[in-house]
Formats: C-alpha cells, structure tokens, sequence
C-alpha cells in the first residue's frame, strides 16, 4: 500500500516525527537549546539568519535594515521558511522562459 498524504501534521507523531524524549510538552515554555548525542549545544536561528538563508538581504538598498512587514515575529518566520530562495526562484523562472521559447518556435526541450 502507499503511503499517505495528510495536510497536517503533528511533531509528536506521524512517519515524520523522530522519537526524542527531551521534546518539551505542549505547556512547557522557555528558551530552548538543542543538545546533540555528543554534548554540543546549538542555539535556534534568529528570525534574520533565517532570512538571510532563504537568500533576503540584511539592508535595504538605501541602507537601512530589512525590517519585515507586521509586529508577529512567529508569522515572519512561517513566511520566511515558506518562500522560495531568490536564486532557486531564478533558476526556475529561466528554465521556464527557456522551455516556453522553445515550445513558440516548435523545438522540444529537456532540461
């Protein structure tokens, strides 16, 4: 049988969780760190370091600092972690438009 597709999920369970017993309960709050197997600690990533991975600028071309629209810092987040990175945005759009100019002029294309 194959495998299904659920439109949400629940980090406690499902084929995507992993079992951790140092998951906090849903009523635990605080300022979380990761511990690995081997005693290293990694913080969480700012709200701009995930910015800057997903390829956003940390200022604007005038100067100023990228500030995202709205006050929720967990909204920005979701957005951020939703959007499609500039370059990858751009390595789309250009086979796309190669595959599209192609197809006007009646060539197949396999890119």
């Amino acid at each position: 049988p194959s495998k299904t597709v659920t439109g949400a999920n629940d980090v406690h369970s499902g084929t995507s969780a992993v079992a951790d017993p140092r998951i906090p309960e849903d009523n635990e709050t605080g300022v979380f760190i990761i511990i690995s197997e081997d005693g290293t600690w990694h913080r969480p990533l700012t709200t701009l370091e995930l910015a800057v991975l997903q390829g956003l600028p940390t200022t604007l071309p005038d100067g100023r600092p990228l500030i995202l629209a709205g006050k929720s810092d967990a909204r920005w987040r979701e957005r951020i972690g939703n959007m499609v990175p500039v370059a990858a945005a751009q390595a789309i759009a250009e086979t796309m438009l190669r595959t599209m100019l192609a197809q006007e002029v009646g060539e197949w294309l396999m890119s």
